[in-house]
C-alpha cells in the first residue's frame, strides 16, 4: 500500500524532473513539431502547465467543465512563466490530494472511465510521466544529444 506522502513525493519528483528539463530549453526550441499533427514544445509545455491540476479538480469534484478554461487560459503560457506555473501546479495538486479523506478517495467517480478517485491519481502518475518522458524525448530530437538516463529518471547532469 503507498501512502499519501509516498504519492505525493513521486509527483514530486518528476514535477521537479519536468522543471529541469524544460529549464535547458532555448527559445528557439519552442517551434520544434516532431510530426505535422503533434504538439511544439511550447504547446506541451502550455498543456503541462495546466493538465495535472486540471485533472485532480475534476477527480475531486467530478466536475470536468474546468478543462476548457484552463485549456484557453495555457495558452499564453511563455518559456519564462513556466518553472513558476509548474510549481504552483505541484502545490495545488498536494492540497487537492491531501483534503481527501480514505473514504472519499475509494469512492468512484465517472472520468474516463468509472475507477475510484484513488484509482483516477494513480493514472495521473503515469501520465506526468508520460508527458516527462514526451518532453525529453522532443528535446532529444531538437538536438539535445547530451541528455541521457540520468536527466530524464533522476534530474541531473552525468554519465549513465
Amino acid at each position: 500500500m503507498i501512502s499519501t506522502q509516498q504519492y505525493l513525493d513521486l509527483l514530486a519528483t518528476d514535477f521537479t524532473i519536468i522543471r529541469y528539463l524544460a529549464a535547458k530549453l532555448k527559445e528557439s526550441d519552442l517551434d520544434y513539431k516532431p510530426t505535422p499533427k503533434q504538439r511544439t514544445t511550447l504547446e506541451l509545455l502550455q498543456y503541462m502547465s495546466y493538465a495535472f491540476d486540471t485533472t485532480a479538480v475534476a477527480i475531486v469534484t467530478g466536475d470536468a467543465s474546468v478543462w476548457g478554461s484552463r485549456s484557453e487560459a495555457a495558452k499564453s503560457l511563455v518559456l519564462a512563466d513556466f518553472d513558476t506555473t509548474m510549481a504552483a501546479q505541484e502545490l495545488n495538486l498536494h492540497t487537492w490530494f491531501k483534503q481527501l479523506s480514505a473514504e472519499q478517495l475509494a469512492e468512484e467517480v465517472d472520468m474516463f472511465g468509472v475507477k475510484s478517485r484513488a484509482m483516477h491519481f494513480m493514472n495521473m502518475l503515469k501520465w506526468v510521466t508520460s508527458y516527462k518522458m514526451q518532453l525529453f524525448l522532443y528535446m532529444k530530437s531538437i538536438g539535445y544529444h547530451h541528455l541521457n538516463t540520468m536527466n530524464v529518471w533522476a534530474g541531473i547532469d552525468g554519465e549513465m
